[in-house]
């Protein structure tokens, strides 16, 4: 995962969102001396990226320790102080953003729901509010004024990184979509696959890390499946009984975990740490399948054009989604990698398993992408320059201070 620095509050802004009081039953993750780091606050702030591996768990976890270690060094600063005032104006008007977003009737509906009342969500909010409110502080204090940014840094910064500030394209599209059940065969095809794999590594063919990056449905597959060195409570339990029980080199046999089928390869054991890489092929319809489903749809489309192939999908129980001029931040991974592939020459995709059904992608259009010149665009890069040297500089202290305070991890 992308490192991201979201949690910081001088980064961005405050959104307001379902963020209420954690319930009785609420586990602990991690706990800094006597501070406890909660499942339902680390739930928080995964809201919205849709399904999380637990390596991509431990990154956000460690990322909010690092926020709260900012914020205990903080209060410690006697000339850094919140007046209560500061922080019940800044709940004030978190509560009434909530209050107009909602309409007063669904917000009282969402707080019976919860089992709460104004007082739990106003207490909910003051916590993240005075939280946020030190941090920024602190880094007013002690660290922007360190800061410094040069005319010549900018332009270097603006031509390596010139396509980021580009005006990105937009994708005109639509999606052809067949809900589908995976069922015990397809399964049973996903582990001769991944048994194959591992064969052909066994057999010096290709090595685990091109195979990763060839066969893996993970997060990991463009970094060879290399999970870095794990420690026992990182990874779910089925993972790290097979890994704590390798021999360095060895290479498992097909196993699941609730993220799909694996083989993973143990490189090093250094002390308690294991050096873990894998191949995750998750559970999706078996490749003849999806080309049935595709060859039908192919034949119809090519046979009488776009509105035959849906009046033929309406019969069958097939959606057709269309969407717009769609910026890249608006579409999914798994259809953006697609869409980018696609042109006026081959404007339709390959079938691939995704949200529950086999999907296609049609490219209907496709700006093209606008440049930005330096003298528009400099100021805003000096901004993004100036917050990617004060995210650096955040790290190496929250890095610094792990060595001061006693600090648990518990999943």
């Amino acid at each position: 995962m992308k490192k991201k620095w979201f949690l910081i509050i001088f980064l961005i802004c405050f959104v307001i969102s379902n963020i209420f009081t954690a319930s009785i039953s609420d586990k602990i993750v991690a706990r800094i001396d006597d501070n406890i780091i909660l499942k339902s606050e680390l739930e928080q702030y995964m809201m919205g990226m849709g399904e999380v591996t637990d390596e991509e768990k431990i990154e956000i976890l460690n990322e909010i320790i690092g926020q709260k270690l900012i914020y205990l060094e903080a209060r410690e600063k006697e000339e850094i102080t919140i007046s209560d005032d500061e922080i019940e104006k800044k709940v004030d008007q978190m509560v009434k953003n909530m209050r107009s977003r909602l309409g007063d009737k669904r917000f009282n509906e969402m707080l019976n729901q919860e089992g709460l009342n104004i007082n739990n969500l106003r207490s909910n909010y003051r916590t993240r509010v005075r939280e946020n409110m030190y941090i920024e502080r602190y880094v007013q204090q002690e660290i922007r004024p360190s800061i410094t940014i040069s005319d010549a840094e900018v332009r270097e910064f603006y031509e390596e990184n010139q396509s980021q500030f580009n005006i990105p394209p937009k994708y005109s599209y639509d999606i052809v979509y067949l809900p589908y059940e995976v069922n015990k065969s397809d399964i049973e095809e996903i582990k001769t696959k991944l048994a194959d794999i591992r064969e052909e590594i066994l057999s010096h063919n290709i090595t685990f890390e091109e195979a990763a990056e060839k066969y893996s449905d993970g997060p990991t597959a463009s970094k060879g499946g290399d999970l870095g060195f794990i420690t026992k409570g990182m990874l779910v339990p089925e993972f790290e009984k097979r890994v704590f029980s390798m021999d360095e080199g060895a290479i498992t046999e097909p196993f699941k975990t609730k993220y799909g089928y694996h083989i993973a390869y143990l490189k090093n054991i250094k002390d308690d740490q294991r050096r873990v890489y894998h191949i995750i092929l998750q559970p999706k319809p078996a490749e003849n399948k999806m080309e049935s489903f595709y060859t039908k749809f192919i034949n119809k489309y090519n046979d009488g054009g776009w509105e035959k192939a849906k009046s033929w999908g309406a019969e069958n129980n097939i959606k057709f989604l269309d969407f717009d001029k769609a910026e890249s931040g608006e579409i999914n991974q798994m259809i953006l990698r697609r869409l980018k592939k696609l042109d006026k020459s081959k404007n339709i995709s390959d079938p691939f398993y995704f949200n529950n059904g086999i999907v296609v992608v049609r490219l209907r259009d496709k700006t093209d992408t606008k440049e930005v010149s330096y003298e528009d665009i400099k100021g805003r890069a000096k901004r993004i320059l100036t917050s990617n040297k004060i995210r650096k500089k955040m790290a190496e202290i929250a890095n610094r201070l792990k060595d001061k305070y006693y600090i648990e991890i518990f999943i």
